[in-house]
């Protein structure tokens, strides 16, 4: 007999209908898009097998593929969720291999945050306080674009510091800290440049001064320094990594 109640399940059940229908999630509409690229596959069509597999990834969200799963045992789900957030990012940072501009975007965009944080662990190391990430940002995005070249007044290397071969009266006019921290900055974004181990004691002893021990002298490299040149380089790769996607898929190599 039928008491008017909710049968339990049911709000769940709704909860999941309405997500469907929000998100026009179909089990079947990327099982079509897949068709669709094999299609394009057999035919040497390389736009359109692009074009299908961003449309089959975009299709299979909230559909067979979801943000998170309380079905931590299950493989299947597993493996959804971690197609859903890598098809995401894997859109927002190429467009699915597609576009040469976002990763590029996002490689200048890390490098001038590692810059800015390059930067305030230099003020903390010459005993002044660090100045906040925007103003930090805005300065070596203005030095990156030479936008003023009366920076050594300001942004002075670590006091003690003496550029190789350098006279003291030219010390303000033979680097600086912002020039030094875009530079550090610059040679981790490309993973593998190699400056020299002069450019690199230069870069650090700049910024963060030097250490005398007997018979030679070690540039100071601060743990968050080394941290954040770890991430930048992580991150660096993976944008190259889809530039050169991109310039393939773009060309059409195979």
């Amino acid at each position: 007999m039928h008491l008017g109640f909710v049968q339990p399940g049911s709000f769940w059940v709704r909860g999941v209908s309405c997500i469907k229908r929000l998100f026009g999630g179909d089990p079947d509409i990327p099982a079509r898009w897949r068709a669709l690229k094999r299609l394009a596959i057999e035919g040497h069509d390389n736009d359109r097998e692009q074009q299908f597999f961003a449309m089959e990834v975009r299709s299979a969200r909230f559909s067979t593929d979801w943000p998170a799963h309380w079905r931590v045992w299950d493989r299947e789900a597993m493996t959804g969720v971690f197609r859903f957030w890598t098809g995401l990012l894997y859109q927002i940072f190429s467009n699915f291999g597609r576009s040469l501009i976002r990763p590029l975007a996002f490689w200048v965009v890390v490098m001038t945050v590692a810059a800015a944080a390059f930067l305030g662990a230099h003020h903390e190391s010459a005993g002044r306080s660090a100045p906040g990430w925007r103003d930090r940002i805005a300065t070596v995005a203005r030095r990156a674009w030479m936008a003023d070249a009366n920076w050594h007044a300001t942004h002075p290397c670590v006091a003690g510091y003496w550029p190789a071969g350098a006279q003291p009266e030219t010390q303000a006019t033979a680097t600086d800290a912002v020039g030094e921290a875009w530079h550090l900055a610059f040679r981790n974004a490309f993973i593998v440049l190699d400056g020299g181990g002069d450019a690199a004691f230069r870069s650090y002893a700049c910024l963060y001064g030097v250490t005398d021990y007997p018979g030679q002298t070690i540039a100071n490299v601060p743990s968050s320094v080394a941290w954040v040149s770890v991430v930048q380089k992580a991150f660096s790769g993976v944008f190259i990594f889809l530039f050169g996607l991109a310039l393939r898929n773009m060309l059409k190599m195979k």
